[in-house]
């Protein structure tokens, strides 16, 4: 587990988000209602990944495992 890294949770018909920052440990993001979901984990210096079309009845936990990729590296001249 990477930490730092911000996961942002958005129920697709609602636009309901929920955003949690992972530790050194698993890191879970509780939502309140079933329907179709889409997850994105971001972290400086790496690619952000999103994961889409992600359906959860009432009740149901899922488990979305990220491999994030170091980005490309930015340089500003003056």
């Amino acid at each position: 587990m990477l930490p730092g890294v911000t996961v942002t949770v958005t129920n697709v018909g609602t636009a309901t988000t929920r955003s949690v920052v992972t530790d050194d440990r698993a890191c879970t993001a509780a939502v309140a209602a079933a329907g179709e979901y889409r997850v994105r984990a971001e972290l400086q210096g790496f690619k952000t990944v999103e994961r889409s079309g992600l359906t959860l009845s009432a009740g149901q936990t899922a488990i979305a495992n990220f491999q994030l990729e170091v980005g490309g590296i930015q340089k500003s001249c003056r």
